[in-house]
């Protein structure tokens, strides 16, 4: 069906989407809080979208920081065209632990429970949690065979936190989702032919607080882990930089590398879609396979030590089936020294990743020029599960 068919325009000129619209989706991070809304479909449209960057002071101090968005999301949403009640929201990365556990194989013995207790133990964790667990590979110990389980967990006292904050605004939470599931769904529509089901990619989360990496095989996530490393953590690698005499190469503001991004920096080999014979939107932009600037910093060393050592990992669950490619999300995503640096690590094909490229509407959006990196989860939960 053309676009034509599916929208109306009224006498005023206003586009009004007659499409299926998703709820409002709230993605904390660290350093902002992103507000997104599109219209679902082939060719989604973007309804809405605002981004309220959270002042550093509050970052860490839970209470005033969670008033100051409490106090400034109900102008945002009236103001910028947010239409409807619902909500699905991903908590803070903080506040979200993934592990991954290797439950015993007994007959008759139900592994939900297993994974419960286990995660329990591991995480020391007196309150209830809210748990997410799913089976991804068989494992072969001397005690003989075990499944491989991934668990995240959230305390449920931190769910109903953001329920009640919502509630208080007379909005509904009716999904809450982990920021690593709702990356990968924003890549989903890339793996709709059945061989795209088997293509293992790396997708890393380059947020200010947390560094978050899954591992697919296809859209099935296989590996998963939360990295507490951040792009707050790296911003002495540009105070080192900045004091050092190096080689030229783009400025950095405020850790974003600036002028990096441009289709001649960018003009290396990217991956073709298949679908139609093209280069898709939402991964037009390839890293390039260059050194990047030198560093002793201990805590970039630290950050590519913990990414290698979950590809070794990954390899020993799946000694067959090797990574393709990885693609790099979040806000840091922008640094291209950094994704340089990661990419090499991994030794990988790389690529940023900007799912709001595909969609209409953006240019009226009100965001900055792109490329949209930080906006993966966002975009993610647009498409997320209603199941709370």
């Amino acid at each position: 069906m053309s676009r034509r068919r599916t929208e109306m325009r009224s006498h005023m000129g206003i586009r009004l989407l007659t499409g299926q619209i998703s709820p409002i989706v709230a993605d904390f991070g660290h350093a902002s809080v992103k507000l997104l809304q599109v219209s679902q479909g082939a060719a989604p449209e973007l309804v809405a979208a605002a981004e309220l960057p959270l002042p550093e002071d509050l970052r860490d101090d839970v209470e005033r920081r969670d008033a100051y968005i409490a106090e400034r999301i109900p102008s945002i949403l009236r103001n910028r065209g947010f239409k409807g009640r619902r909500v699905v929201v991903s908590p803070h990365a903080s506040t979200t632990f993934i592990e991954h556990l290797q439950i015993p194989s007994t007959e008759g013995v139900d592994s939900s429970e297993q994974v419960r207790l286990q995660i329990q133990s591991r995480l020391s964790r007196a309150g209830e949690l809210v748990i997410r667990s799913w089976q991804v590979g068989e494992v072969h110990r001397d005690e003989g065979l075990r499944h491989e389980h991934i668990c995240v967990a959230v305390e449920r006292r931190e769910v109903m936190k953001l329920v009640e904050m919502f509630r208080r605004l007379r909005l509904s939470v009716v999904g809450v989702h982990d920021g690593v599931g709702a990356m990968v769904r924003s890549f989903g529509h890339l793996h709709r032919r059945e061989s795209d089901q088997q293509r293992r990619t790396v997708y890393i989360d380059l947020g200010h607080g947390h560094t978050r990496l899954a591992i697919t095989e296809g859209t099935r996530i296989v590996f998963a882990k939360s990295i507490p490393t951040g792009g707050r953590d790296l911003a002495v690698v540009d105070r080192i930089e900045a004091a050092s005499p190096t080689p030229a190469r783009s400025r950095s503001i405020a850790g974003v590398s600036i002028g990096a991004l441009t289709s001649e920096s960018l003009g290396v080999s990217v991956a073709e879609d298949r679908r139609s014979d093209g280069t898709p939107q939402e991964l037009s932009r390839s890293i390039p396979d260059a050194v990047p600037a030198n560093s002793a910093d201990e805590t970039l060393e630290h950050l590519r030590n913990e990414v290698a050592m979950c590809l070794r990992y990954h390899a020993s669950l799946f000694p067959n089936t090797p990574a393709e490619r990885v693609i790099f999300v979040g806000g840091e995503a922008r640094r291209t020294d950094l994704c340089q640096g990661l990419a090499r690590t991994l030794r990988l094909p790389a690529q940023l990743g900007d799912p709001l490229a595909r969609m209409g509407g953006l240019d009226r959006s009100g965001l900055p020029a792109g490329p949209h990196p930080g906006w993966a989860v966002a975009c993610g939960l647009c498409v997320s599960p209603t199941d709370l």
